[in-house]
């Protein structure tokens, strides 16, 4: 492995590592995954305020934006501009992936008002909720079984970081809730 101020650089889709990420870019919702994947400078640098970076991924080191997200990162690696574009989820990367770890919410983090939704399939429109839960500061969700997971890959996208600061659970029974 190459090694460029201090930093490994990975140039192949057969790295160990390489492939692990791939997995977590691909299957977010996978228990198996520690990790939420989230890319594009100012989100990146707008979560790492909040929270260390688990796994810092990028492709240009001489980009100044990187200083403030290498300081706050746990690990990191240089990905070719084309490795890192086929773990991008969008189809122009920014040179920017980053890792960090799944929230886990429980009962007593739940707001006064919860909205249920049941069998909600669009990622989308639970990205959505997540952003409006968060701008009004009102409701946590709760999502009963057969809905879409708050980690599928578009929801984290369409949550625009929001999945970071709304209470939820997931795959309560209506019984439960009450």
């Amino acid at each position: 492995m190459i090694v460029v101020s201090g930093v490994p650089v990975i140039k192949s889709r057969q790295n160990i590592h390489y492939k692990q990420w791939q997995r977590y870019v691909d299957h977010p919702e996978d228990h198996s995954c520690p990790w939420i994947p989230t890319e594009g400078w100012k989100l990146v640098r707008d979560l790492c305020s909040q929270r260390p970076i688990e796994l810092l991924l990028f492709s240009n080191p001489e980009d100044p934006r990187l200083e403030v997200l290498l300081a706050r990162s746990r690990r990191r690696f240089c990905v070719s501009e084309q490795l890192l574009n086929k773990l991008s989820s969008v189809e122009c990367s920014q040179g920017v992936v980053a890792f960090f770890p799944k929230p886990t919410w429980n009962w007593e983090n739940l707001t006064s008002r919860v909205l249920y939704l049941d069998r909600l399939q669009d990622p989308g429109n639970l990205g959505t909720l997540l952003r409006t839960a968060q701008a009004t500061g009102m409701f946590s969700l709760v999502t009963c079984p057969k809905t879409v997971s708050f980690f599928n890959s578009k929801v984290i996208r369409a949550s625009s970081g929001s999945l970071f600061s709304v209470p939820f659970l997931e795959n309560i029974s209506i019984l439960k809730l009450k």
